[in-house]
């Protein structure tokens, strides 16, 4: 039954303006319908209210069917419910062990691309005051069910992550992991309110944002919740100091959020990119969504450290050559994959060259390519400004191609550029 956000504030005992910044948050679901003029289904405040914890109910008279459509677990106390990455407990309490429930399903290859803005700062981004998260920005990002939008992240959803000063990198998700796990909350001892911050100088050490109270050490509380960490190393392009922070909160559906994951105008993003560094940086990334909401596995084009056997057969079969630049010392070069994107990602026994790694990362990015008739370098318009890679367009390759090699630089120029510019089929 559909609720107005007055009535389902009135059910939750909110303030209907706070009602209103959950349902725009993504924290509780809902449809809007006029500015500031929401639905609500009464499920979903169900839903809500038992996520907050603030649902009760005696497991024995629990309906078959949790709110939020969830299955009631009618088993033994001591018999576990098989949820992929989940480790219940023995239900001691009358209240259920929550269930995130199953992750998101993949993004369709004909919906609008969905698209978030995650902060990653430092090695552990703290979140309402807990210890913070493992985030290895390049591979993977954890979050947990406390977090607002928490559900809303799916497979094949592009993400955008920054460190509050400029853009980090982006890539599109390929799997999403859940698991159980415990964490400690750290909260005023007058308020009670985990709106507190550590100060690097300052003492007391803790000030609450919410009472304004100083102190020197914090509440701690043990929280059970839901983790879900994604991955998505397989497309990832660095933008390290591309965008700043200021033009990147201009790019989210809701420039004003606080929000660790939020909502990004993936179209608007993608225009910035491409005026900013050139329009064929995100290639790759535009590439592996597609992919993915086409049910296909991604590829990793990138090379990555750990793949010294790979770079020690290609020294040893062409020496220490660079493909567009020559003779070079061995430390500068790096074995660089040619494979398209949409092949698999071994170690093909022709599928690598060496290049100089400023080099490399042009050729990932498809601003360098060779053409697969005259192969020769072609260099993108967006670098014209930089003399010593444009120099470098019209130029024969230093190594001689294998025909393993030949055809991959193919696929390559294929995924980056206008096949019939070089009359080549597809």
């Amino acid at each position: 039954m559909p609720l107005t956000a007055t009535e389902a504030a009135a059910k939750l005992g909110l303030n209907p303006k706070t009602l209103r910044q959950k349902l725009r948050d993504g924290v509780i679901k809902g449809r809007q319908i006029g500015r500031n003029t929401w639905v609500v289904e009464e499920g979903d405040v169900e839903e809500y209210r038992f996520r907050a914890g603030t649902y009760r109910a005696d497991p024995t008279l629990l309906p078959a069917t949790l709110p939020g459509g969830r299955q009631k677990y009618a088993g033994a106390a001591n018999e576990a419910p098989e949820v992929s990455g989940f480790v219940p407990e023995p239900a001691d309490t009358k209240l259920l062990e929550r269930d995130a429930g199953p992750v998101p399903p993949v993004r369709s290859a004909n919906e609008p691309a969905t698209a978030w803005l995650l902060l990653a700062v430092g090695e552990n981004r703290a979140f309402g005051s807990n210890d913070g998260y493992d985030d290895e920005p390049e591979a993977h990002y954890k979050w947990d069910d406390t977090v607002p939008n928490h559900g809303r992240v799916s497979v094949g959803d592009a993400v955008v992550l920054w460190d509050k000063k400029t853009s980090i990198g982006a890539s599109i998700i390929e799997s999403i992991a859940t698991a159980s796990r415990t964490k400690p909350i750290y909260s005023c001892p007058i308020c009670r309110k985990a709106h507190i911050k550590a100060r690097q100088t300052k003492m007391p050490r803790y000030k609450c944002f919410r009472c304004q109270s100083d102190f020197d050490e914090p509440i701690t509380t043990v929280k059970k919740v839901r983790e879900y960490t994604s991955t998505h190393s397989g497309a990832w392009v660095d933008l390290s100091g591309l965008l700043p922070g200021a033009r990147l909160r201009a790019l989210c559906e809701s420039p004003k959020s606080q929000l660790s994951l939020r909502p990004l105008e993936w179209e608007r993003f993608k225009a910035a990119v491409a005026e900013a560094g050139g329009p064929e940086i995100l290639t790759v990334v535009e590439a592996s969504r597609r992919m993915i909401a086409g049910g296909h596995r991604t590829a990793n084009v990138r090379v990555r450290l750990g793949q010294g056997v790979f770079r020690r057969e290609l020294l040893a079969k062409l020496g220490a050559v660079c493909a567009f630049t020559g003779r070079a010392p061995v430390a500068a070069l790096e074995a660089a994959h040619l494979y398209s994107y949409a092949k698999a990602g071994e170690h093909h026994r022709h599928g690598g060259l060496l290049m100089r790694r400023d080099l490399h990362r042009l050729f990932d990015l498809g601003l360098i390519a060779v053409h697969p008739k005259t192969l020769t370098i072609d260099v993108a318009p967006s670098l014209s400004g930089y003399p010593l890679y444009q120099e470098l367009s019209g130029r024969p390759l230093k190594v001689k191609a294998t025909q393993g090699q030949t055809e991959w630089l193919k696929e390559h120029w294929n995924e980056h550029r206008t096949p019939a510019d070089a009359g080549v089929s597809g």
